[in-house]
């Protein structure tokens, strides 16, 4: 450990600026007389880690684990570091943010063998816990298979389904979602991949339970996440102030593995600082691969090899889909000739006062939008684009006034579903009562379907229109839609899933988000979405009445 301490340092380890700070905070507790290094704490726990087996991967399963360096002073810290007065665990909560594939879920699983074997507390109780049952159940099968694995440490242990037995101590799982979350007295709790919580209810829950432990530790290790107002995030301030000196608490130690701001993200040279375990369980080509693949589509392939390959935190794409991807789809189209051709469509409502779409999507990647927008706001325009140009190519549509008549909108969507075969519209579900939404249901056009404008609907749709972008399949020669996909951010969830954010993009995105309604329709025909009649809403139905 000492020779990683000062390999990072001296410069030879390339490390990001908050490894540096947390070797530097090591050095100087050292000469704190409140507290201890306990070697042979430390040393033990090594030992135990060496006489475990990797279990999966084709390169290391049924093999010895060979701790790296940095894991080493990890593991080392948690157990090594003693308060002075009493000799317990100086560091009660840790966490540790690392890119993926760096073995931080096999750390979380001898950490839980570790505090079982060698503290030897009557009655420890060890918990995975995640937002979902099904989730911790991960961490905890991982380390029952290391157990299986590895032939002397699996005769200390007895296995169950639901929990793993060390005398009178025990490893279990916990999710926000399981039945009951009472009755029970962590020592350890293990969060993986914090960032998927959207809020701090199962931490408070596993804290609040360890009152009566003498040592008690809250091991909390993840990757980044999209979401810089999350608790992992708000964590992560905290540790990083503590690490730059600004906070104080000697309880929280803290590894965060993760480029320095002036790190050109393309750099290879730079993915060690997330990635310390490169050409080990991260493969560089691996890496070289994704990068391509970022450069080359953008959007959220960029943001998610930001995120999970190089640990950066990151809210959306600054640009979904580049100019240059636009240009590609940029092709005139002569809108008559596909009168009586099949297509689906979508439909975003907006205020009265704002730009309300319609776009139809047909079989060849031809996309028609139809925008309304009321005459005053297009003399008192605070958009700066040019409405004026536009509505004079006939690219979007305005009526007098200051708010949109929707009995206009509504027959000219009804003449659309007259010239051409609109197999289904899609349209925002909480709309399901507007004026405009009934008058098409009265004038006899049953092929409405309700689409939830969350991640769960909207990903598979948004990411296919990503595809299709990305390969140059579409015709679009609307400049105002065009304008509108450059103003598009991106959500995603802590699953990868994506969908365009009304409230992050500053600027306007109706036609795509009637667009993506549109996709969604057309996948769900094809049968690979289940979709939602408007008659699947009885409310709805007692209206029509």
């Amino acid at each position: 450990m000492d020779n990683y301490i000062k390999s990072v340092l001296n410069g030879k380890q390339p490390a990001g600026k908050y490894i540096k700070l947390a070797c530097e905070r090591h050095k100087e507790n050292l000469k704190d007389k409140r507290f201890y290094f306990d070697k042979i704490a430390a040393e033990n726990v090594l030992i135990l880690a060496q006489h475990c087996n990797h279990w999966k991967g084709a390169n290391f399963a049924g093999k010895k684990f060979i701790l790296e360096p940095w894991q080493k002073f990890y593991l080392s810290s948690i157990f090594g570091w003693k308060k002075t007065a009493d000799g317990l665990r100086k560091y009660n909560t840790s966490y540790l943010e690392v890119a993926r594939k760096n073995g931080k879920t096999t750390l979380s699983g001898i950490s839980a063998m570790s505090h079982l074997l060698l503290d030897r507390e009557t009655g420890s109780q060890v918990y995975f816990a995640a937002t979902k049952e099904e989730q911790a159940k991960i961490g905890f099968e991982d380390t029952k298979n290391i157990i299986k694995g590895s032939p002397l440490v699996t005769k200390h242990f007895k296995m169950f389904q639901r929990s793993i037995m060390y005398e009178l101590s025990t490893i279990k799982y916990l999710g926000a979602d399981s039945r009951t979350q009472d009755g029970f007295d962590p020592s350890w709790a293990i969060v993986d991949e914090y960032h998927a919580h959207k809020n701090s209810k199962m931490l408070n829950i596993l804290e609040s339970g360890m009152g009566a432990r003498a040592q008690p530790h809250t091991q909390i290790i993840t990757t980044a996440g999209f979401d810089s107002h999350s608790p992992c995030y708000n964590l992560r301030k905290i540790g990083t102030d503590i690490l730059e000196g600004k906070l104080k608490d000697e309880s929280f130690f803290i590894m965060i593995f993760a480029l320095d701001d002036e790190d050109s993200w393309d750099d290879e040279k730079c993915w060690v600082k997330a990635n310390p375990n490169i050409n080990v369980s991260v493969n560089i080509e691996f890496l070289r691969t994704r990068l391509n693949q970022a450069k080359n589509e953008a959007g959220t392939k960029e943001v998610d090899f930001k995120t999970k390959n190089l640990n950066l935190w990151t809210n959306s794409t600054s640009v979904w889909i580049p100019s240059e991807l636009m240009a590609l789809n940029y092709k005139e189209f002569d809108i008559e000739k596909y009168k009586g051709k099949k297509c689906t469509a979508g439909l975003d409502l907006a205020k009265g006062v704002d730009i309300n779409a319609f776009v139809l999507f047909f079989d060849d990647g031809v996309i028609y939008p139809i925008f309304w927008l009321p005459e005053n706001k297009i003399h008192k325009n605070t958009d700066g684009v040019d409405y004026e140009l536009w509505r004079s190519k006939g690219q979007i549509l305005s009526m007098e006034g200051d708010i949109l008549d929707y009995e206009i909108v509504g027959n000219k969507i009804l003449e659309c579903i007259k010239d051409f075969d609109i197999e289904a519209i899609g349209f925002d579900k909480y709309l399901a009562y507007h004026g405009l939404i009934q008058m098409l249901l009265q004038s006899g056009y049953e092929n409405l379907i309700s689409v939830q404008q969350g991640f769960l609907s909207l990903s598979a749709p948004t990411k296919e229109l990503e595809s299709d972008l990305t390969a140059g399949k579409l015709s679009i020669n609307n400049e105002c839609l065009r304008w509108m996909f450059g103003n598009v951010k991106i959500e995603m969830d802590a699953a990868g899933n994506i969908k365009p954010s009304k409230a992050k993009s500053e600027k306007k995105i109706d036609g795509v988000a009637a667009l993506i309604n549109a996709k969604y329709v057309r996948m769900a025909l094809k049968g690979n979405l289940k979709t939602n009649s408007i008659y699947d809403d009885e409310s709805i139905g007692l209206i029509m009445l």
